[in-house]
């Protein structure tokens, strides 16, 4: 099992671009396959970012307001959280 956090923040050095901040907490379980598991999500999840990257302005901005009335809904804090994640470890 683990505990699984990602925050998208403002970079504070680059304005317009984010950092990525993902916590990964192992909380059971046998770490080789932990550490197994979580380099395959961390790849996926870098997939996904390259994707997103590549899209054209009218995604990106369908997606944006779609995300900002979200979170206008949900009353979210500074710092985005996009996941949080309790997994059981498959193997």
């Amino acid at each position: 099992m683990q505990h699984v956090a990602i925050a998208f923040r403002p970079a504070p050095n680059e304005p317009g671009f984010c950092e990525i901040h993902a916590d990964l907490t192992r909380e059971a379980g046998e770490v080789n396959a932990w550490g197994r598991i979580n380099k395959a999500f961390i790849n996926d999840l870098r997939k996904q970012l390259l994707i997103w990257r590549s899209m054209d302005g009218w995604t990106l901005n369908h997606y944006e307001e779609h995300l900002a009335a979200q979170l206008e809904a949900a009353e979210a804090p500074e710092a985005l959280v996009i996941a949080e994640d309790d997994r059981k470890d498959t193997d």
